[in-house]
């Protein structure tokens, strides 16, 4: 859908898992990534802890807590994805499946959030669901085929 201006940043910070993985601390990375949105916007900033599944994907959604964002700040999460596809911009603090139209600085909140276009995030999309196969696909080798089809 085409992009539309909202009101708030909505951050959606990292699991312990991954921030283990990095090598970091969820806390530490909240008050830093906090403190550095402070210093370029003083829009308000809305917390979304990851719900349960089960909420996540009936009453409590991302679709829902995207509708009125200015854009999405998270480390890695597939929240940027989500908030790409409903037109909102995202900023990926980390590598990401979306990072090809994310951006990666809290400095662009403001003025230099990338706005891809709708034949972007259509291509994006396409591109994310065609690297998607069933473990079938993987046995017979049509997954490799796919993989190894020239451009």
């Amino acid at each position: 859908s085409k992009f539309k201006k909202g009101s708030y940043i909505l951050v959606c910070p990292p699991s312990a898992k991954v921030m283990k993985f990095y090598g970091q601390d969820v806390d530490e990375w909240m008050k830093t990534t906090l403190s550095e949105l402070k210093k370029h916007t003083d829009r308000e900033v809305v917390v979304r802890l990851k719900p349960s599944r089960r909420e996540r994907v009936t009453q409590n959604t991302i679709w829902d807590a995207l509708q009125e964002a200015h854009c999405l700040v998270t480390f890695n999460s597939i929240a940027a994805t989500e908030a790409l596809l409903v037109g909102k911009p995202a900023i990926a603090l980390a590598p990401n499946a979306a990072s090809v139209l994310c951006n990666n600085s809290l400095h662009d909140v403001e003025s230099g959030l990338n706005h891809p276009t709708l034949d972007e995030v259509h291509a994006f999309a396409c591109h994310l669901s065609y690297c998607q196969f069933t473990a079938n696909e993987l046995r017979s080798g049509y997954a490799w085929d796919i993989l190894n089809e020239s451009s």
